[in-house]
C-alpha cells in the first residue's frame, strides 16, 4: 500500500508530462483543441487518486485494529465510533495533502490573476492546472513538504533564466515554463526518494 501511495502520484506526473508533449504537436488537432480540459482532467485525477488512497487507508486501518489484539481492538466500533479511524488516518495521511492542496489553490489563483493582468501572455490555457497538480501531489507526508523546495526551485530557475536572457530583462520576451512544472516535480520526487534510501 505504501508503495502505491508513494508512486501513483509520481506515475500521474510522468503521464501528465507525456500528455503535455503529445498535445503540443499540432497534428493532433482534437487533443490540441482540448488542452485546458485535459489539464483539468489531470488535476482532478490527482485529487481522486489521493481521495482513493485515503479511503483505502481508512479501510485497512479499521481492519488492522479490529483484527488486532487489545488495546488496538478497542479503537474501533463497538468501543469507539468509526470517526476516530477517519480522523486518525486524516491526521497521519490526508492532512499533508490538504495543506499542499490549499497552497496549490492559492498558487493557481495568484498565477491566474497575474496572467490576466498581463493579457494572458505568461501561461498557456492548461499550464496552471499542471502547476497546481505538481504542488498538490508533492504533499505526501514522507516527502517532508517537498512542495516548498519545489516552489523555491521554480522561482530560482525562472529568476536566473530571466537574468541570463537580455530580451526577458528588457520585457521583450518571457521565460516559457510550460515544460518546467511537471518535470521539476518528477525530479524533486526522485531526489527525495534517493535521499530517503541513503
Amino acid at each position: 500500500m505504501d508503495i502505491m501511495i508513494r508512486y501513483a502520484p509520481f506515475a500521474l506526473l510522468c503521464f501528465g508530462f507525456c500528455a503535455q508533449i503529445f498535445i503540443r504537436k499540432k497534428k493532433y488537432g482534437f487533443f490540441s483543441e482540448h488542452r485546458k480540459k485535459i489539464g483539468i482532467f489531470f488535476l482532478f485525477a490527482g485529487i481522486a487518486c489521493v481521495a482513493c488512497f485515503y479511503f483505502i487507508s481508512v479501510f485497512l486501518q479499521y481492519h488492522a485494529w479490529k483484527n488486532g489484539a487489545p488495546p488496538a481492538s478497542f479503537l474501533v466500533p463497538p468501543y469507539r465510533g468509526i470517526g476516530y479511524v477517519y480522523s486518525y488516518v486524516f491526521f497521519r495521511f490526508l492532512l499533508y495533502y490538504v495543506v499542499s492542496g490549499i497552497v496549490a489553490g492559492i498558487f493557481f489563483i495568484i498565477l491566474r490573476y497575474i496572467n490576466r493582468m498581463r493579457g494572458g501572455i505568461f501561461f498557456e490555457s492548461d499550464e496552471l492546472f499542471y502547476a497546481s497538480l505538481a504542488v498538490f501531489l508533492l504533499g505526501f507526508q514522507e516527502w517532508n513538504y517537498l512542495w516548498i523546495w519545489y516552489g523555491i526551485a521554480i522561482f530560482l530557475i525562472t529568476f536566473v533564466a530571466s537574468l541570463l536572457n537580455p530580451r526577458i530583462r528588457k520585457g521583450e520576451d518571457r521565460f516559457p515554463m510550460y515544460f518546467l512544472w511537471l518535470p521539476l516535480a518528477i525530479i524533486a520526487i526522485i531526489i527525495s526518494e534517493m535521499v530517503r534510501v541513503f
